[in-house]
């Protein structure tokens, strides 16, 4: 099983790439066909649930003891264990919202959901903005000039 990062999380809403042109390979490759701003939305939603349901089995495997909560032991052992530390301490201060050095599940999604739809609502606002013409569809044109500027943040 995967283990999700904000990034991944990110990576999976940003219904973006599908509306960039991939400017290194722009010659060699077809520019993407119009997208439908609705359709775009509606792929977001669908994605945020996905990540939230996904977010169950990965609450699991760092729940060492199987008890519903993570302690700050269990979600650093956890980061050693699949090599990512780099972000660890970040990600703790998210999840531990209330700072009692405990995460219980409902914790944890609460924060998610949060990180997340500010991600979705990033996403957006871009989606929007490119619109330029305001025909509700993303030209090939105007998907070019949508900024890679997502600051994924944390790692959860």
């Amino acid at each position: 099983m995967k283990f999700l990062t904000i990034g991944c999380i990110a990576g999976l809403v940003l219904a973006c790439s599908a509306l960039r042109v991939n400017r290194s390979h722009k010659q060699e490759e077809e520019a993407p066909a119009a997208v439908n701003i609705d359709e775009a939305k509606k792929e977001l939603k669908d994605q945020y649930k996905e990540v939230i349901e996904e977010s169950k089995q990965q609450f699991k495997q760092i729940d060492a003891d199987g008890d519903g909560v993570w302690t700050k032991e269990e979600f650093d052992n956890f980061y050693a264990t699949v090599g990512n530390t780099t972000e660890r301490d970040a990600s703790w201060t998210l999840f531990d919202a209330n700072e009692d050095g405990q995460v219980p599940f409902d914790e944890f999604k609460t924060q998610l959901k949060k990180k997340v739809k500010g991600i979705v609502n990033e996403v957006t606002d871009k989606i929007k903005s490119a619109d330029t013409d305001g025909d509700g569809v993303i030209s090939p044109e105007e998907a070019a000039a949508i900024p890679n500027t997502s600051d994924a943040g944390v790692t959860a």
